[in-house]
């Protein structure tokens, strides 16, 4: 008999303003956050005590960070400093993820941007000593046929547009732009991933 696999959608939603919807888990030590927003909606100054690690699906806009502008796209991330003040304008309806989350070290820069690097030819990375972020690319990945993901206390999937992938061979629909909550009923267990897809599959992970 197989282990029990779960993958629940965990997401809240909610509009933030006109041209501004938000698919939301939040928690004490971090807040995961799946933006939509339309062209010409324009985000004020603000700031937080969370870092925040970013990623765009799809669409353009400026993000303004202190006197500074960068331009964020398709398949662009980052990942933002405590207690920096930032805005953004969209120039092109955007599908984003906002990590938001308790740090403990000192980040050297205010931002870094494109922080996805690379990793065992499977994927992209981005690593803190309790976090990590993955990011399955969708037609490369199909031709490795398999990931094998090391589960983390907390595991979450996203993508920007619905998906089937396959976890230990049971096969699962992800809607677009929503949070799953993966469990396992085994622990310090590894599982198996298949994409059906092209598009790209993300991963947060917790410790």
């Amino acid at each position: 008999m197989g282990r029990q696999i779960d993958l629940i959608d965990v997401s809240g939603e909610r509009e933030i303003c006109e041209g501004f919807k938000q698919k939301y888990l939040i928690s004490d030590r971090y807040e995961i956050l799946l933006n939509t927003l339309t062209t010409d909606v324009k985000l004020g100054n603000h700031s937080h005590h969370f870092a925040q690690f970013g990623y765009c699906f799809s669409g353009r806009f400026n993000f303004c960070v202190e006197n500074n502008v960068y331009l964020i796209k398709e398949n662009d991330s980052y990942n933002l400093t405590p207690d920096i003040v930032h805005g953004a304008e969209v120039l092109e309806e955007i599908y984003t993820i906002d990590f938001k989350y308790t740090i403990h070290e000192k980040l050297c820069n205010t931002i870094n941007v494109n922080v996805l690097k690379p990793a065992q030819d499977k994927g992209d990375e981005f690593n803190l000593p309790e976090i990590k972020v993955i990011r399955l690319k969708g037609q490369s990945f199909r031709d490795l046929n398999s990931y094998e993901l090391e589960m983390y206390n907390e595991n979450f999937l996203m993508v920007g547009d619905k998906m089937t992938i396959s976890i230990d061979s049971n096969f699962f629909e992800l809607s677009k732009m929503a949070i799953y909550k993966l469990s396992v009923d085994d622990t310090n267990s590894c599982v198996n991933l298949k994409i059906e897809d092209k598009d790209n599959l993300f991963i947060l992970q917790v410790k």
